[in-house]
């Protein structure tokens, strides 16, 4: 029973993490680059994601094999040092929700021809 458990945590981790990096903001740079750079942009692409893939991998096999959480490993190697990679993905976060925001609000204002003050309200409210 244990070890569906576990898979079911580490299933439900990895879609969020699988998840996260998508939004509106996300999309609408990325066709912005694609349409700009063309086949190179594709590249740099396939590139990030191959080097997100690696490095996500390693922190979930320290995870894994510490059975730690991430702020609790990086206060043991150095303390304090939990709390500002915390503060660290809060600001992420935020940075990454405004840009969704702003990607949405671009969507609803090609869409529904909305000025883009009242979109991002709509998109601001939607999230």
């Amino acid at each position: 029973m244990e070890k569906k458990n576990n898979l079911s945590v580490l299933l439900g981790a990895a879609f969020l993490m699988a998840t996260s990096a998508i939004g509106p903001g996300f999309m609408t740079q990325t066709a912005v680059f694609t349409k700009d750079m063309g086949a190179t942009f594709g590249f740099v692409i396939l590139a990030s994601v191959l080097m997100s893939f690696v490095a996500q991998l390693n922190v979930w096999r320290v995870l894994a094999v510490s059975k730690m959480r991430g702020q609790d490993v990086a206060n043991s190697v150095l303390p304090g040092l939990g709390y500002f990679i915390t503060f660290l993905v809060c600001l992420g976060g935020l940075a990454f929700n405004i840009g969704n925001v702003g990607g949405a609000a671009l969507g609803f204002q090609v869409l529904f021809d909305l000025d883009l003050k009242i979109a991002a309200l709509v998109s601001g409210a939607w999230e």
